[in-house]
């Protein structure tokens, strides 16, 4: 659903169920709202490979902060208000979007200038 829980098949016992699979957990971030930087935290249950990206309120990509491997546990990235090119955004709400295989998790979160 993108909030939380992803759910995939899987085969126990040759029987077929349904079975919530959470590889990522908790994703935040302080301060919120912030000024000029925020810190993003979510933690792996497992070594995946992820992309931690930020998008505006339009839907449009505004920059990747992470693209690959990370291992199992916590993990911390920082944003600096600025866009892909380097350049300062807006005030306004922003989203950051966790995506993996089996992980699809979604924050928001406010610039206050």
């Amino acid at each position: 659903n993108g909030f939380g829980y992803t759910f995939v098949a899987e085969d126990f016992d040759n029987t077929s169920a349904i079975a919530p699979v959470m590889l990522a957990s908790n994703l935040r971030n302080a301060p919120n709202p912030f000024n000029p930087s925020t810190e993003i935290r979510f933690q792996l249950s497992v070594d995946s490979s992820v992309e931690l990206t930020l998008y505006d309120a339009t839907g449009r990509m505004v920059r990747t902060l992470h693209r690959g491997n990370l291992s199992e546990g916590e993990q911390t990235f920082n944003w600096n208000g600025k866009d892909q090119f380097g350049r300062s955004v807006s005030s306004g709400t922003y989203f950051a979007r966790l995506h993996g295989q089996n992980i699809d998790l979604v924050k928001s979160m406010s610039l206050i200038k």
